[in-house]
């Protein structure tokens, strides 16, 4: 029997609400689809969302294969967006550019260091590794969330495209 999925398909900042607890809750499944789904499943349907946040393996005209992943890659847009205010190019940019890059260089200047530079850095790792161009890069969103819960690794940042 196949898993049953849902493609949300526009997951950004404004659709993220918090409750009581500060508990991240996703809203607008306006643009959604459910579909039966295994690993490999792909639903070809129109590209639709929100420019920026849109997995760019789906950024083109007429039908597209939306995968499991493509909303994996607008969570790791949405991580660095609040992680660091900055783009990944930016972020990437920046730790190239470094003779010894540490991560959290890249955190948003107004937090003025107030945070546990671990956290701050796996964040960042995920965000980076999440929206890989090349959907194949991407991790399954289970073992993102492994990732940042369970402390489980990923591959070093020096894969990261």
């Amino acid at each position: 029997m196949n898993a049953i999925s849902i493609l949300h398909r526009d997951i950004k900042p404004g659709n993220i609400l918090l409750d009581l607890d500060f508990t991240a809750k996703l809203a607008d499944f306006g643009l959604s689809r459910i579909f039966a789904s295994k690993n490999d499943t792909t639903l070809v349907t129109t590209a639709i969302g929100t420019v920026g946040y849109i997995d760019p393996e789906c950024m083109k005209n007429g039908d597209v294969k939306f995968q499991r992943k493509s909303d994996v890659y607008s969570f790791g847009i949405v991580l660095l967006e609040i992680a660091c205010r900055k783009t990944r190019e930016e972020v990437l940019e920046r730790y190239r550019s470094k003779a010894e890059p540490r991560m959290v260089e890249a955190a948003d200047e107004k937090l003025n260091g107030a945070f546990d530079e671990t956290q701050m850095e796996r964040v960042i790792v995920l965000g980076l590794k999440c929206s890989d161009p090349q959907g194949k890069q991407r991790p399954f969103m289970l073992d993102a969330m492994k990732f940042l819960e369970d402390g489980i690794e990923l591959p070093a940042i020096s894969e990261i495209q």
